[in-house]
């Protein structure tokens, strides 16, 4: 129910119009289908202007008369209202009159008409949504929105199903109040092309991928493109990218991005506090600088200005211009930065390393490790934690077992539940002894792993300073005095001892 006041009469062609103020206070313009007075009421019959609701406005004059719904559809019949009657609302008017005496006007929807369902237009569904220049933010099951995934494209694989045309549906025709139909348009078909990349079934209703990449739609072609060109920064207006080819960013990555290529990636600028990684190149202009928690990754080479507090791994060389600093770097490959220097942080590199400075004059701590697969290290090293743990739970065991078995005679005495409970801890003793067999025989595999080329070795163009600890597999020296270059470190596995030589260049200078 509303109740409306200021009621105000417009010509029309065929019926007179009404304003009224609504319950909100919005301006109505409604038809005036009919109006029919006397001493107590006058009932006026609304309708909307597109016939498809109606409703009656009730106005007193005198109390104590009453009305039936039966008397308010006759009204809406001879108003012509014959389709949508709302018999509940009928009644319910019926009933606000009948009963309560308070009001002086009364509003109520009476009726609705059927409008007609349009046919839905022709269209692409996508199952891999085409690039976007537009941001499509995903809320998460907490109704959360990281603004760092902005999914302006998407990757499709090569033999996937990227769209399906969807035909045009057909229009299902309405009918208005008065009982007249309303006629339903059907869509509007479209027609799309397979491009570049893509092929299409033979009713050309499904578009594959012929190649890995992200789909583009465009003035009605859709085609694959290997390669995603970002012109500035990764930021907001960017956000995170996870493409499966090539990508190539003029600006830099900023502070908290993510970059994921599954082929080569190249930045022009810097990368800061962020996560780069390729499966393929990585080239960057610039340098990174962390902040202890950035990282960048390379499944080949990885070429940078400079590295600074950042984890940085890489599959084949790495080659930096200027500095690595404060930094975990690893490497299957060498590392080259004959212009530059390693200063602090831990440096592990599988086929050698060559700088021009090792260190500092202040003697920061600086861990160079050669011919290391870092991989097998950091397995070794997680053995040694897990056998570590086994025996000091074989200890505690064997603690609880002691009394028990030192004392032979006590065991017979043992009453049957406590009996199983000893038997029980007896198991789980040999269960750990067994564990810590199969351990320890991962962790001399493990070891085996980490030998590799004898000719690894560490070339020092300029100097090397006290307080860098220089490890080979099996080997391991501090260095407490100034090493000037050029000159090279070697392992000596006959000896056991890590040796100063003079310096022996490394026959392969690596390029990205």
């Amino acid at each position: 129910m509303a109740l409306f006041t200021n009621a105000t009469h417009h010509g029309g062609l065929d019926k007179p119009r009404v304003r009224i103020r609504g319950v909100e206070g919005q301006p109505l313009i409604l038809y005036q289908f009919l109006v029919r007075n006397d001493a107590y009421r006058q009932t006026t019959i609304l309708g909307s202007l597109d016939e498809l609701s109606v409703y009656i406005l009730y106005e007193r004059m005198e109390s104590g008369h009453t009305v039936t719904p039966q008397e308010l559809r006759e009204l809406l019949e001879e108003a012509g209202i014959v389709h949508g009657i709302d018999e509940s609302s009928l009644a319910m008017l019926s009933d606000l009159v009948n009963k309560d005496s308070s009001w002086a006007k009364a509003y109520f929807q009476v009726a609705s008409g059927t409008p007609p369902k349009h046919g839905e237009d022709g269209h692409l569904e996508f199952y891999v949504l085409p690039s976007s220049r537009k941001p499509r933010y995903e809320m998460d099951e907490s109704g959360n929105i990281d603004y760092h995934e902005l999914n302006l494209i998407k990757s499709a694989v090569k033999g996937q199903c990227v769209a399906v045309l969807r035909q045009p549906g057909k229009g299902v025709s309405g009918m208005n109040v008065l009982g007249k139909k309303i006629l339903a348009r059907d869509g509007d078909a479209i027609s799309a092309r397979a491009g570049n990349g893509i092929y299409s079934s033979d009713d050309n209703t499904q578009f594959f991928a012929l190649e890995d990449g992200r789909p583009v739609y465009e003035n009605g072609m859709l085609s694959i493109t290997k390669d995603y060109r970002v012109v500035g920064d990764v930021d907001f207006k960017v956000g995170n990218i996870d493409f499966i080819g090539e990508i190539s960013i003029t600006g830099s990555v900023l502070d908290e991005f993510k970059v994921i290529g599954h082929r080569d990636v190249t930045i022009n600028g810097n990368i800061g506090c962020a996560r780069v990684e390729a499966e393929g190149k990585l080239v960057i202009g610039g340098g990174v600088s962390g902040k202890e928690t950035g990282f960048v990754r390379s499944g080949s080479s990885l070429r940078a200005r400079y590295l600074n507090e950042v984890t940085a791994r890489s599959e084949g060389d790495l080659i930096v211009m200027k500095e690595i600093l404060n930094c975990t770097v690893q490497t299957h490959g060498f590392i080259q930065i004959p212009q530059g220097t390693i200063l602090g942080g831990k440096v592990y590199a599988l086929k050698g390393i060559e700088a021009e400075v090792i260190g500092s004059p202040l003697g920061t701590a600086t861990e160079i490790l050669a011919g290391i697969d870092w991989d097998a290290h950091t397995r070794m090293q997680e053995k040694k934690e897990q056998i570590g743990k086994i025996e000091r739970e074989i200890i505690d065991v064997s603690e609880r077992l002691r009394p028990l078995l030192e004392e032979k005679k006590v065991i017979a005495t043992v009453a049957p539940e406590k009996r199983e409970t000893l038997i029980s801890v007896l198991n789980e003793l040999r269960q750990l002894k067994t564990y810590l067999s199969k351990l320890e025989a991962e962790y001399e595999q493990t070891k085996g792993d980490g030998i590799t080329d004898p000719e690894v070795r560490i070339n020092v163009l300029k100097r090397l300073y006290t307080g860098t600890r220089i490890k080979f597999p099996g080997l391991e020296a501090l260095f407490k005095e100034q090493i000037r270059g050029p000159v090279s470190i070697i392992p000596d596995i006959k000896r056991k001892a890590i040796r100063i030589v003079e310096y022996r260049p490394f026959k392969q200078t690596t390029e990205i």
